[in-house]
């Protein structure tokens, strides 16, 4: 297809939000050494013959290597660099762990990886999944064959994914790094029972490769231009299997132009679409499945560790580009819906 350098000359013309984040950039921080963040997870439930009670999981360390570039161009080297909707998507999916655990059968696939913290959460969960069902012997054919797939277009960004999977002592036979650009993919007629067509279009790499559909699509900050709203829907139509989730999370439209028609884009090709707003820095794991603080009798000591687990969430996302007190992130909760015939 078309380089998306050439057909993003409309989009880039729009004044860029995220060229003006990524300019304030100092080139210190983007020569650092590996940050580390702490994805807090949900809270498990123990049952001993005191009763249920609350288990705080330890939080997921994952270590991120940012691209060194020391003249960015700003346009094309936004995977470089952390954003904050990665961490908040990597926050939710721990902290929801059955939509990666429990997903559609298929693999896991990463739009617009940049430097990979969603999709390496998300592999991290799966392989701690896969090493507790070893231990109790209870191993499903589902999770023993689970792949991240992680994609971008740059080059240098697929490099440092690479970097980032060795970094994290994750299986680099188990994961793989692709490239894939929006551009190349399939235009998604409206879905529907009738349209065989549409229902066997799998999404493509970057060497004109047909891939296999996936369970879960997971994109942090992929919504940058207005023309990526109808862009990411035509992929996730590609990219799923019928009856597969995609959760994509940005800023809001105030910091993203394609977040504004992307509810109406998905919905244009047949995806069901849900919306939130309410995933801000501000909110607390009331917002997720359960409170992630530990729960015993000492009040003292769970309030400390509230207060200490959201001053590493303040922190973790003072490490991202962009950030700042009262940033609103907006995420997409998509299903592509079951055939009749399958339902």
């Amino acid at each position: 297809g078309t380089p998306r350098a050439a057909q993003r000359s409309t989009a880039a013309s729009q004044p860029s939000r995220v060229a003006k984040e990524y300019h304030n950039l100092t080139l210190s921080n983007r020569r650092m050494a590996p940050l580390t963040f702490s994805i807090p997870q949900i809270a498990t439930t123990d049952v001993s013959t005191s009763g249920e009670q609350q288990q705080q999981q330890p939080p997921l360390k994952i270590q991120i290597h940012q691209v060194d570039a020391s003249e960015p161009e700003h346009q094309h080297n936004t995977g470089f660099v952390m954003w904050p909707a990665a961490v908040m998507l990597s926050k939710y999916i721990a902290q929801n762990p059955r939509l990666v655990l429990d997903r559609q059968p298929g693999d896991v696939l990463e739009l617009g990886a940049g430097c990979g913290l969603t999709g390496l959460t998300a592999a991290v969960m799966l392989r701690n999944q896969q090493e507790q069902e070893q231990i109790d012997g209870t191993t499903t054919a589902t999770s023993a064959s689970c792949n991240v797939i992680f994609t971008d277009y740059n080059p240098e960004v697929l490099e440092n994914l690479d970097r980032n999977i060795r970094l994290n002592q994750l299986d680099v036979k188990s994961h793989s790094v692709v490239g894939l650009d929006f551009f190349d993919q399939p235009e998604a007629s409206q879905y529907d029972d009738s349209n065989e067509e549409a229902k066997e279009e799998s999404w493509v790499d970057m060497n004109g490769t047909r891939r296999t559909q996936v369970g879960l699509v997971l994109g942090a900050d992929i919504l940058c231009y207005s023309n990526d709203a109808d862009l990411v829907a035509n992929t996730l139509v590609a990219a799923l299997v019928e009856g597969g989730q995609a959760l994509v999370l940005g800023g809001d439209e105030d910091h993203r132009f394609g977040v504004k028609g992307f509810a109406e884009a998905c919905r244009n090709v047949g995806l069901n679409v849900n919306v939130r707003t309410d995933l801000g820095q501000e909110t607390t794991t009331t917002t997720m499945e359960q409170p992630s603080t530990v729960i015993d009798n000492n009040n003292d000591q769970s309030d400390g560790a509230t207060a200490a687990a959201a001053q590493q969430w303040e922190h973790d996302l003072a490490k991202t580009n962009g950030y700042e007190q009262g940033y609103n992130f907006t995420m997409f909760d998509i299903h592509k819906p079951m055939s009749k015939k399958l339902r």
